[in-house]
């Protein structure tokens, strides 16, 4: 999981530079656009998946922890006790702590998304632009 969790950040730092528009590339991101914003749509969907399949686990791991305490446990504990062993167990914590790297991830690329979608407003003013200016020069 944890190569998983690098290699999103690493796709993540990288559309953050194709996200920019340098000076004299407006018809190269014009270009590229819908294929960056489709392919990054698509990872953030990923990330959502794992999200859910993260939290799956996380509650596999609580139910089998409190069964554990239900069951084998010397002493009777009460339900808030029960809670505050699961949630030091290193189990859980573990499995609690790359669950919320996964939702740290997915809500970086919902933003990524959404600047994608101001990007290609962007495209779409500066082009306007372009035009206006070549009608401009050509009256």
């Amino acid at each position: 999981m944890p190569d998983l969790i690098e290699r999103y950040e690493k796709e993540y730092k990288d559309a953050i530079d194709i996200i920019k528009i340098e000076e004299g590339q407006l018809n190269e991101a014009n270009r590229k656009h819908s294929g960056h914003q489709l392919y990054y749509d698509q990872k953030k969907a990923e990330l959502h998946s794992l999200v859910k399949f993260m939290d799956m686990k996380v509650n596999t791991i609580k139910s089998s922890l409190y069964v554990s305490y239900t069951q084998t446990h010397d002493r009777d504990l009460t339900e808030t006790g029960k809670k505050t062993y699961i949630e030091g167990e290193s189990a859980y914590l573990d499995m609690y702590q790359l669950s919320l790297e996964v939702k740290e991830l997915h809500e970086k690329y919902q933003a990524l998304s959404s600047a994608f979608q101001s990007r290609g407003y962007a495209i779409n003013n500066l082009t306007k632009m372009a035009i206006a200016t070549i009608e401009d020069i050509s009256y």
